[in-house]
Parts: structure tokens; sequence; C-alpha cells
């Protein structure tokens, strides 16, 4: 349903310890390919979430203090998602061995691909666009509570037009 960026890290042990419990019980979902494909949908999901809630128009409109504590909570919830998955896989690696006497084996950066391209890139890329907007488009950054921005002035005979 509705959760901010900031609550999902909170939910995730819950979720995973569901997820455990239908590959342990289901008929249909307790294969590691199927697991794999969940795990997926999961952490695309979470990209979703959090993309929905950064604002592209505000990073370039210069109001970036709200956008980087956003992709900062986006880039803690990604981390704290790959945390999580990570030890439940573990843990089911474990008890796939004991209970079917052959070693799991699942291929991890499928499912972490893409929320690793999420963190990595993207969202560190946007902090160093709202990184360069304080530093060169007027903002402070110890400035929260201001909304303008001021043009910075270009000297010469294209300043204007570079403005």
């Amino acid at each position: 349903s509705v959760c901010s960026v900031k609550g999902i890290p909170v939910l995730l042990p819950e979720i995973l310890r569901t997820m455990q419990m239908i590959f342990h019980n289901s008929k249909f979902y307790n294969t590691p390919e199927r697991l794999v494909g969940m795990l997926r949908k999961i952490s695309n999901e979470i990209i979703m979430r959090c993309s929905g809630q950064i604002s592209l128009q505000a990073i370039f409109d210069g109001n970036v203090q709200a956008s980087m504590v956003t992709l900062q909570e986006s880039m803690a919830a990604g981390e704290e998602w790959k945390k999580v998955c990570k030890q439940m896989l573990t843990a089911t690696a474990r008890r796939w061995k004991e209970a079917n006497g052959r070693p799991w084996e699942i291929d991890e950066t499928s499912i972490f691909a893409e929320i690793d391209a999420f963190v990595q890139q993207r969202c560190k890329d946007l902090l160093e666009v709202c990184e360069g907007q304080i530093q060169f488009g007027g903002k402070a950054a110890g400035d929260p509570g201001s909304n303008e921005s001021t043009v910075p002035c270009f000297g010469g005979t294209r300043g204007p037009e570079i403005a």
C-alpha cells in the first residue's frame, strides 16, 4: 500500500519472512528460480517507490535539500534490502541443503543488479547534481528554508544568454 521511502527498511524483514514462508510451504513457489523472480519483483517495487518520491523538477529548479534527503533515504533503503535479503538467502540455502541434500545454486547478481544500478549510479549521480546545484546555483547548503536560488552572474558579451 502506501509507504514512505524512510519506512521501507522497517518493512523488509517482515516481507522477507513472508517470502520464506511462501517458499517453504507453497507447492508452486518452492523452487529457487521462482523465489528469485519474486525477490526481483520486490527489488523493482522498492526502486519504483523510491523513484516516485524523487522530484527531478525540484532538483533542476534548485530546490535540492528535500531531494537530497530522499535520495539518501532511497540509497539506505536499497542497501538495507540487499543486507536483509542476503541474510534470508543464506538461511534459506542452509535449509535447502538440509532438506534436499544438494547445494543451493542461486545467482544473487540477478536479484540485485537493478537495485545496485539504482543506488550506485542513479541516486549517487543525482546527489552529485544536487551538490552542483548547491555549489554553483546559489543555494546555501545550510539554508534548507530557502526556496529561492539566485542566478549566478556571468560576465562577458554573452553573460545574459548563459544566465
